[in-house]
């Protein structure tokens, strides 16, 4: 007797996983961010103390690098899967942040050999000589242009697709842009440790809810083009002729 009309087709599996994937790398790379949040020794403003703070901590310093550069990535295959969800005739300003926030993540990867150099340097250098260098690097021209793609790419990407997922109905909760806008703005104030961690941990609930969104979807709408059955924009408050008339 066949057996084939037990078993799933092959597609669908192929479906499943990539919904499945996208949505764990969403939640586990921001959580990787989060952990090297929580385990970061280094947060001085001054550069001899940051690089004191290195030296005293520098095997938690460097996990906290490889953890970055692991959620980095994770995050990156995640917002593939957003922009998958996204996905519609005409491109959205959500796509266009979420395409941004993945060259964003592409950039936050480099953080990891930054910690190695930091936590080597500290070892073998004496400590004026060190201040020297990371002074020097930090005033370096293409360190400029890294942080700025970096700042630019993550934080302006994520900001749009905050906007765009409230103006895309059905895309998300409602929930979800508004945390991650106060994700984001957050960062900017992140100057301790603390706030850091609690920023992130508002980037995992935001990225959380997103990935919600993509699992509840069925196999056979996302190997639509258009995945989301309705790609409008939310409707505005209508008076009482209009509540009739969409009641009618």
């Amino acid at each position: 007797m066949s057996t084939n009309s037990s078993s799933p087709p092959a597609h669908t599996d192929a479906r499943t996983f990539s919904r499945l994937l996208a949505a764990t790398c969403l939640v586990l790379g921001p959580a990787c961010l989060l952990a090297s949040s929580a385990v970061d020794p280094a947060w001085s403003d001054d550069t001899e103390e940051y690089l004191a703070e290195v030296a005293a901590g520098a095997e938690r310093y460097q996990l906290a690098g490889f953890l970055t550069l692991v959620g980095a990535v994770l995050t990156a295959v995640g917002l593939v899967g957003v922009i998958h969800l996204l996905r519609g005739p005409r491109i959205t300003l959500a796509q266009v942040g979420a395409g941004m926030a993945l060259v964003g993540a592409v950039f936050m990867a480099g953080v990891f050999p930054i910690n190695v150099i930091d936590a080597v340097g500290v070892r073998t250098l004496d400590a004026a000589a060190m201040v020297d260098v990371t002074e020097a690097v930090e005033d370096s021209g293409w360190a400029i242009v890294f942080f700025i793609g970096f700042l630019v790419f993550l934080m302006l990407g994520l900001v749009l697709l905050a906007i765009g997922l409230f103006l895309q109905r059905g895309a998300a909760p409602i929930w979800v842009p508004v945390v991650l806008l106060v994700a984001v703005v957050g960062t900017f104030f992140a100057w301790t440790q603390l706030l850091s961690v609690v920023t992130a941990a508002l980037l995992v609930v935001a990225m959380a809810g997103l990935a919600a969104s993509i699992i509840s979807v069925s196999d056979e709408d996302w190997a639509r083009w258009t995945v989301l059955p309705d790609q409008g924009r939310r409707p505005r408050e209508t008076g009482a002729r209009g509540s009739a008339h969409l009641s009618a």
